[in-house]
């Protein structure tokens, strides 16, 4: 219906045109320069009207054509990083596998195309180091640097990784040195300090490190035992030391030995071992290094040596140090008899050792090689 209603109104319009340009064609004169132009009115607004539709038409076909062009354009791009992206893939397999020499040419296949270029750098730098190619290496990571400014921190740590993997402490430090304090930067500083044997920097690290709990008992052992290993400290220093250390690390017997040990003042070393034992941590290893400490404090650690037996009677290893105590004083007699009552309490390798000698240095030759044999079954039973 609508549409026979369209053809009519074409029709009536059709035949009004019609009818005006039977009574009247007009006249139109078009000058410019020296040309001249005319035609009747309908005939130029026919004109007109095909212009107009030509012209729609064509910058139809010119948006399609550009379009067309674009999309043309994001496929080919899109083929592109696809195919990177295959290269990615492969080259990150590669390298887990170990196949660093191939991973690397992977990975670099498509990496200017890649959307993210400096990632695939620190890996290919990765493969470097594998392939022990230094030059190559520090070349991928200044890639990986200039290729996206964000990757500062990432390249400064990976680099530092790597660094502290083949024991180049310095490089890592360096690496470290201008990026922010994160839980990985801080833990790399610390290995590496640890590994280039930098005690004071790496106390001064240390509230950093305890603030973000990354300093663990096992860490901090190790850390204040190869301080106080360090000759050249004062004894000052050491005592900050174990001020500064978790209290279960400045009670760890190994610990305590070495600073006891470390400490260049006998008279300190005395007051320090006695406190600890006085405060309960009734341990041999702390008898006896109390029973080896110099002649300077050797009168009054006979005297509290002699006080702990009131609570301590039965203890073999207190008779055995009173008994290397009484040795070093000069008298043989009571040393003879602590050690005999330490034997007597439960035997020892170095309690039947000096009874021995004791008898051996009588002249008791017999009776010194029975003590000795004992000593020897008892090496051999506590193997």
């Amino acid at each position: 219906m609508n549409r026979l209603v369209l053809m009519l109104v074409c029709s009536l319009l059709a035949a009004f045109i019609g009818t005006l340009i039977a009574r009247d064609p007009g006249y139109v004169l078009v000058s410019y320069g020296e040309y001249l132009f005319q035609t009747s009115l309908w005939i130029m607004v026919l004109l007109i009207g095909i212009s107009f539709i030509g012209l729609h038409y064509f910058l139809r076909s010119l948006k399609f054509f550009l379009r067309g062009s674009a999309d043309l354009r994001k496929w080919n791009y899109s083929r592109k990083t696809s195919k990177a992206d295959d290269y990615a893939r492969e080259g990150l397999l590669l390298f887990a596998e170990g196949q660093y020499s191939r991973a690397e040419q992977f990975l670099l296949k498509g990496i200017s195309i890649h959307p993210y270029p400096a990632y695939l750098y620190l890996v290919a730098a990765k493969a470097a180091e594998g392939q022990n190619n230094p030059q190559k290496r520090e070349l991928l990571l200044r890639k990986a640097r200039e290729s996206e400014s964000r990757f500062t921190t990432a390249v400064a740590i990976t680099a530092a990784e790597m660094a502290n993997a083949r024991g180049d402490w310095k490089v890592s430090l360096n690496y470290l040195e201008n990026i922010p304090d994160t839980d990985i930067s801080l833990g790399l500083k610390r290995d590496a300090l640890m590994g280039q044997h930098d005690w004071k920097s790496l106390q001064a690290l240390m509230p950093s490190l305890q603030a973000r709990r990354l300093n663990d008992v096992d860490f901090e052992k190790r850390f204040a035992l190869r301080y106080l290993r360090n000759k050249t400290l004062s004894d000052e220093s050491r005592k900050a030391l174990m001020k500064k250390v978790s209290a279960s690390v400045r009670e760890d017997p190994d610990i305590v030995l070495q600073y006891i040990s470390s400490l260049s003042e006998e008279k300190v070393a005395e007051v320090s071992l006695r406190k600890i034992i006085n405060r309960g941590s009734w341990r041999s290893d702390y008898i006896l290094a109390y029973s080896n400490l110099g002649r300077e404090t050797l009168l009054v650690r006979l005297k509290f040596a002699n006080s702990w037996l009131k609570n301590h009677s039965t203890s073999p290893d207190l008779q055995l140090a009173l008994a290397k105590m009484y040795l070093n004083a000069g008298d043989t007699g009571k040393a003879r008899q602590a050690c005999f009552s330490s034997i007597q309490i439960r035997p020892s390798k170095a309690a039947l050792e000096m009874m021995a000698t004791f008898l051996s240095d009588e002249g008791n030759y017999k009776e010194s090689n029975k003590y000795f044999k004992r000593a020897l079954d008892w090496s051999a039973l506590s193997r």
